[in-house]
């Protein structure tokens, strides 16, 4: 268990340094908005979960790892979105409670 968290914290950073500017490269230098990155980062979860769940082999898991990378990758764009929604001081509490659930 302790291998494939870190494999999928490492693969979390790594898709949080590199997603972005090869989304810029690959769309002629614009930046995803924080809106599609929430959507891809849901999509990715959602279809990582999906095929999770129906799993056979548990080294097959680390195979979907790069899905759940996606949604790590959208972590600053959900904290975007929140930030304004939300209050000055109402995103302190949401803040915590975000990082709690992470």
């Amino acid at each position: 268990m302790g291998i494939f968290l870190s494999t999928a914290s490492l693969l979390g950073v790594a898709a949080l340094l590199a997603f972005r500017p090869l989304f810029r490269a690959l769309s002629g230098g614009r930046a995803p908005s924080d809106i599609l990155m929430g959507q891809l980062g849901a999509l990715a979860s959602g279809i990582y979960f999906s095929l999770f769940a129906s799993l056979e082999s548990p080294s097959a898991a680390f195979a979907l790892l790069p899905l759940l990378a996606v949604q790590t990758a959208a972590t600053p764009s959900y904290r975007s979105l929140y930030s304004g929604c939300f209050g000055p001081h109402q995103q302190g509490q949401i803040f915590a409670a975000v990082s709690a659930l992470e």
